[in-house]
């Protein structure tokens, strides 16, 4: 059979019609369970990382868990000696969290289980917001005894602190909230000669960028940034004309720290994710400054930011018991959104797949939706962005140059065989 001819075949037998918008309930874990929140959802929208609680008579307590449609919960634990764990952060193929042991980071994989990460030297307290692509780098803050600072984890290097902007160190620290799949930026906040905190980009090459504030801002704070590090979101206080309050933003290089504005009604938005392409954001906004349950939002510039409480009803998604209150992950296209929300009264994480009548299939390249969906023209996508260097190519999430080889395309192929769920 010549290439042709087998590609075809494969489109064949894996091609299958893609769905609309779906809502997912997770539910809580079993053991007496209470509530769930969701952390972050992998880069194919398949698997989500999070927080939730058990009640068993031995044990008890908060646990990370990693969440998959055909397993459900599965609770990641605790070593001996830590009371509770939250899951934060998830790899691109959804084989590693991370996040904290109380008031440690770990770092949780299936042949290591649950990693205390330590801290800086002198450190007392640290917590792990962010994992890379390919789960090998682990991001987050920790203190060294006179102040918190921003850390980049490795196995090879272990914890190591990567600084802050000009005279942060003694004016409150810095610290890292996101890192790009593939390793290279790294997103968060830092003090400066200035009052208040700066949202920073930093990268091995460039060290410790200041994003700046919006207009009359005085604060910012970057949470998450695109798969090659190029776009980022977060939040900036901002001052205009008629009103004043913190609002989501999207940097990049060339358009600099754009205002994605808040819902009607709204005071405050928070960018908390941003998908691996960079065109999708994110988060929640906040009727007040306390603490008080806001409401869940996403962004991009077709359609502006919306609320998904009244935006999804919409899209033909049920949402009957529910209000949803906090987007906090996306996958590389944006297609997949996971969040908490409150189902009739209850704190529920949920996951919401096939966003802007796409159904995240990374095999599915082209992003057809006439079956056989995956084709030989998936094949020829998945080409033209290897050689054209696109993050979305880096398929099996690598950090060690070259991110894009011959793994790849293997990556893909087992991908492409598996099928869209």
């Amino acid at each position: 059979m010549n290439r042709t001819a087998l590609l075809a075949s494969l489109a064949l037998a894996a091609g299958n019609a893609l769905a609309g918008p779906s809502f997912y309930n997770l539910g809580v874990m079993p053991m007496g369970g209470t509530f769930t929140r969701a952390g972050q959802v992998s880069a194919d929208g398949w698997v989500v990382s999070g927080l939730g609680d058990i009640n068993g008579d031995e044990q008890w307590g908060n646990r990370a868990f990693r969440w998959t449609l055909q397993g459900g919960f599965q609770n990641l634990g605790v070593p001996i000696g830590s009371s509770w764990s939250a899951g934060n952060s998830i790899s691109a193929d959804g084989s590693t969290v991370a996040g904290n042991l109380g008031v440690r980071p770990f770092r949780w994989s299936s042949q290591t289980g649950p990693q205390n990460l330590g801290t800086l030297p002198s450190g007392t307290v640290s917590i792990a917001y962010g994992v890379s692509g390919d789960g090998s780098i682990v991001v987050g803050d920790s203190n060294d005894g006179f102040t918190y600072l921003a850390f980049r984890w490795t196995a090879q290097g272990g914890m190591q602190s990567i600084g802050t902007l000009p005279g942060g160190y003694t004016s409150g620290g810095s610290g890292a909230h996101g890192i790009s799949a593939d390793g290279t930026t790294i997103v968060g906040v830092s003090a400066w000669t200035g009052a208040n905190g700066r949202a920073f980009r930093w990268t091995q090459a460039g060290g410790m960028q200041n994003l700046g504030v919006l207009l009359g801002g005085d604060h910012s704070y970057a949470y998450s940034c695109s798969a090659n590090g190029s776009a980022v979101t977060g939040f900036s206080r901002w001052v205009g004309d008629e009103s004043m309050g913190d609002r989501a933003f999207r940097w990049t290089q060339a358009g600099g720290m754009q205002n994605l504005g808040v819902i009607p009604g709204m005071l405050h938005s928070y960018g908390n994710v941003i998908s691996g392409d960079g065109l999708v954001v994110a988060g929640r906004c906040k009727f007040n400054a306390s603490n008080t349950p806001g409401r869940a939002f996403i962004w991009r510039a077709q359609t502006g930011m919306v609320d998904l409480n009244t935006w999804l009803p919409t899209q033909g998604v049920d949402l009957a018991g529910w209000v949803l209150t906090d987007a906090t992950g996306l996958s590389y296209d944006g297609s997949a959104l996971c969040g908490t929300g409150f189902y009739n009264g209850q704190e529920r994480a949920f996951l919401i797949r096939g966003l802007f009548g796409v159904a995240t299939c990374y095999a599915n390249c082209d992003g057809s939706t006439v079956a056989p969906a995956l084709n030989v023209n998936d094949f020829q996508c998945f080409l033209n962005k290897f050689a054209a260097g696109d993050p979305f190519a880096n398929c099996d999430g690598s950090t060690v140059p070259p991110v894009l080889n011959v793994n790849d395309f293997q990556c893909f192929l087992n991908k492409f065989a598996a099928g869209c769920p």
